[in-house]
């Protein structure tokens, strides 16, 4: 007897209709939406809406359907640009209770799509079907693989030590501070510290505030209204906003200007943020990792930076040490290079070995990688070799037995000779930014 087909069960989808129960369409929308295998989840306020979003299934993607009116258009488009920066993937669909006739490029901007009453149903739930698939693709589109491209490299106890505490930090939500020269890795245990928390599905979003502009990075931070000053044709979301539910890094802090530097306080006190030009306070909920390549107490003794926000960010301090300081882990950092960036072939002798050990590094394993790089473009040998590096093996740290180089006295000259400089007298003394440091501290020098 020949088995019968059985039609595979219509898959239910769900989307959000933020709509009041004073809408006329209300229970319609509900009964029509059901009968083309959606499944329509009431949400009378934004935060209802939030609530929705954040317990829906992961099989649900995010598709929001908003009521329109003409009265309130600008209300809406910002509690729903609010939602979308929250929830990045959010489709949104406007059903305008009549045809715009004005804010239709604010429509446009906020929305994915929009219509007017009367409604084709079944022109509306094709719509949703492609929205649905564009957001069920990018939601389980495998991820590249990130284990070699965020991993710490090196088998030195300063790396073991560092891998166990970022662990620790993550488990939190605290601020952390990362402190460290050029090129320690800071970004990349900003993004270490992401992917172990509890926030790694959510964005992260890295600002160095050492590369905008003092008069942009207000705007670029907290975002804009449209109108709110010449040029700003439309709303921007700043970055702050952007990391909702994630991780804001910003480095270079200690670049911040002092007025800024109050804006950013108030944030971390209260949790919310003002765009420019509006008078309206967003809630943003983001843990926030801070780094920089300055002496922090130094800038608060100097009056360049805040005493309070100094001691607001600097909750869990987390501090890189130079690449001169555990030259033990070279080894490891090249032949990870070699191997994960450029699968190389290319043998590391070990007379090369030895003698970019002798080097002092004064650009940290950023330098060293881009010498690796630089290297394998200008040889055609199969080997590893320091003559294409660039480095000046006559900078090579020296034996410092017996000489008066890093004396109180010798130490002063060099800072002022080079206008107190730190990273240009480090290099002159042939040491890191950190030991010249302990150097200024121990001799108790006064710069």
């Amino acid at each position: 007897m020949p088995s019968k087909r059985v039609s595979p069960e219509p898959i239910t989808r769900s989307v959000i209709l933020l709509c009041n129960t004073t809408c006329l369409l209300h229970n319609q929308w509900v009964d029509e939406l059901r009968l083309h295998n959606w499944e329509a989840q009431i949400a009378e306020t934004t935060e209802q809406a939030i609530h929705l979003l954040n317990t829906r299934s992961d099989s649900y993607s995010p598709i929001l359907i908003s009521c329109l009116t003409s009265s309130s258009i600008d209300k809406q488009c910002e509690q729903i640009s609010t939602l979308k920066a929250r929830f990045p993937s959010l489709k949104a669909i406007a059903i305008c209770n009549q045809p715009p006739s004005r804010n239709l490029s604010l429509i446009k901007q906020t929305y994915w799509d929009y219509y007017h009453l009367p409604i084709d149903t079944e022109w509306l739930c094709r719509n949703l079907g492609h929205a649905y698939g564009m957001v069920d693709t990018k939601q389980h589109k495998p991820k590249p693989d990130s284990c070699h491209e965020y991993q710490l490299v090196g088998q030195s106890s300063t790396i073991q030590q560092l891998k166990k505490k970022i662990t620790k930090i993550a488990n939190n939500d605290f601020p952390v501070l990362i402190q460290g020269e050029t090129g320690t890795g800071k970004s990349l245990c900003a993004r270490l510290i992401h992917e172990a928390s509890a926030r790694n599905q959510k964005p992260f979003i890295a600002v160095n505030c050492g590369a905008i502009p003092q008069s942009l990075i207000h705007s670029e931070l907290f975002g804009f209204e449209k109108g709110s000053f010449t040029g700003a044709n439309k709303r921007y979301v700043g970055h702050v906003e952007r990391a909702n539910g994630g991780t804001l890094f910003l480095d270079e802090i200690g670049d911040l200007e002092l007025s800024l530097q109050t804006y950013l306080l108030h944030f971390l006190e209260n949790n919310l943020i003002e765009r420019l030009g509006s008078s309206n306070q967003l809630p943003v909920d983001c843990r926030v990792i801070f780094a920089t390549n300055v002496n922090i107490e130094q800038a608060v003794a100097a009056g360049k930076f805040r005493k309070d926000l100094f001691h607001r960010i600097n909750v869990l301090p987390l501090e890189l040490v130079p690449l001169n300081d555990h030259k033990e882990d070279i080894e490891d950092l090249v032949r990870f290079e070699l191997k994960h960036k450029y699968a190389s072939k290319t043998k590391l002798p070990s007379d090369t070995l030895e003698q970019m050990k002798q080097y002092h590094w004064p650009g940290n394993v950023r330098e060293l990688f881009n010498c690796i790089k630089r290297a394998i473009v200008l040889s055609n040998s199969s080997a590893l070799s320091t003559r294409h590096m660039g480095i000046q093996l006559k900078d090579a740290l020296p034996d410092t037995k017996g000489d008066t180089r890093l004396s109180s006295k010798n130490v002063h000259r060099v800072i002022q000779q080079h206008h107190y400089n730190i990273s240009q007298s480090a290099k002159a003394l042939s040491i890191s930014r950190t030991t010249l440091y302990k150097l200024i501290k121990k001799h108790q020098i006064v710069i």
